[in-house]
């Protein structure tokens, strides 16, 4: 009987441990999930746009984005802090408007997915998913 008891035990704590272990990684996989549904909503919102991409991430709420998305690890929006736009171009009115733009969950919030700070990354103008 007490042979069973330490094996229950050892099974719930392997489980738990591996809910532990999982969690960061699953956190790291929805801010990334999080920033490719932001990265869409800008490209709506460029197209919508003679190609041009807004200044702010808060301009995408409500159209384009029900609400701000948040990062599943702290919470919190970290994005539109990262939020940069360049390329500045001018329009057909003559205004520099931005045509390349980076997004990325701010902070070092993955670092127990083992995702270095200011990570997952999009980068639009190498048009790649950084981790």
């Amino acid at each position: 009987m007490k042979k069973v008891l330490v094996v229950v035990v050892l099974v719930a704590l392997l489980s738990w441990l591996s809910i532990r272990l999982a969690r960061p990684r699953d956190q790291a996989k929805t801010c990334r999930l999080n920033i490719k549904t932001i990265v869409t909503a800008l490209e709506l919102y460029s197209t919508d746009n003679q190609g041009d991409y807004p200044r702010s991430l808060a301009v995408l709420t409500p159209n384009y984005l029900k609400s701000v998305l948040v990062c599943p690890a702290v919470e919190a929006d970290t994005y539109s802090a990262s939020y940069e736009v360049s390329g500045f171009e001018p329009d057909k009115d003559g205004q520099e408007t931005p045509d390349v733009f980076t997004v990325y969950c701010k902070g070092e919030n993955h670092a127990a997915a083992g995702l270095p700070a200011n990570n997952p990354r999009y980068n639009i103008d190498d048009y790649v998913m950084d981790r």
